[in-house]
């Protein structure tokens, strides 16, 4: 059974490369839901409330967002003033789907267009990219991001928390895709390796929505859980596992 000619998988999902299998991530992935116009202003309170704050002042300054999907990232940007901003991704569908918006991207697989820079960035966004590479593209990736900063440029990096006891293991297999997962001490490690430095590693607030009432329960609800699970967790002896939120962000400088 394993000694089957590889002839076999010609064609088959076993043989895509890169492009092949992002070419159609918004009909195979991307809900509906999240094209409306409804979802885009809900994603900028969500970066407004955990981005902002780490974003360069200079509303000029050199701005690209890698693995740009729908485009949420670059619209956030745009209603907050950023002029000089770029999206990257291969899928062909998400590309067009960013063009009717007037997002300005390229369609590149990002090592690629980063290999093939020309000038510095600033910063560098990479939101839900990095755990769908596997290890020796996510060190070059990681590589070619640094190499493309400007020198104190800031890098911004969020992934699944696969620290969260409830959440961790279905954001690891929710796509097909995911290769690799990381908890706070994880992608710490990850970043210091990859040569990154002041890396600040953080959960990210989820209870952005415009109902105020429901966010104060759920946000109540959800810092007793957390209370919860970090008592456990020190009762098993893992005393410093201390971020529990669906997602981690991390920050860190050239």
């Amino acid at each position: 059974m394993l000694a089957c000619s590889a002839a076999r998988f010609k064609g088959s999902v076993y043989d895509m490369d890169v492009e092949q299998t992002y070419a159609q991530y918004l009909s195979h992935h991307f809900g509906g839901e999240r094209e409306t116009d409804a979802s885009f202003r809900l994603q900028a309170r969500y970066f407004e409330k955990n981005y902002l704050p780490h974003m360069p002042e200079n509303k000029n300054a050199r701005i690209v967002d890698l693995g740009t999907g729908l485009g949420h990232f670059l619209y956030f940007l745009r209603e907050h003033g950023y002029t000089n901003i770029l999206g990257v991704d291969v899928g062909k569908e998400v590309i067009e789907f960013c063009r009717k918006k007037n997002l300005p991207v390229v369609e590149s697989e990002i090592i690629a267009y980063l290999e093939n820079l020309k000038e510095p960035v600033d910063c560098f966004i990479l939101n839900d990219v990095l755990e769908h590479q596997v290890k020796p593209t996510m060190w070059r990736m990681l590589e070619v991001i640094r190499a493309g900063l400007k020198e104190g440029g800031t890098f911004l990096v969020k992934v699944p928390n696969m620290g969260n006891p409830l959440l961790g293991n279905d954001g690891r297999y929710i796509d097909i895709t995911h290769e690799v997962g990381f908890d706070q001490h994880s992608m710490k490690q990850t970043l210091l390796m990859a040569k990154f430095k002041d890396v600040k590693v953080m959960g990210t607030d989820i209870y952005v929505t415009e109902n105020s009432l429901k966010n104060l329960l759920a946000k109540a609800a959800a810092a007793v859980l957390n209370k919860l699970w970090l008592t456990i967790f020190k009762l098993y002896g893992r005393t410093d596992t201390t971020i529990f939120s669906k997602n981690i962000l991390a920050v860190a400088k050239r």
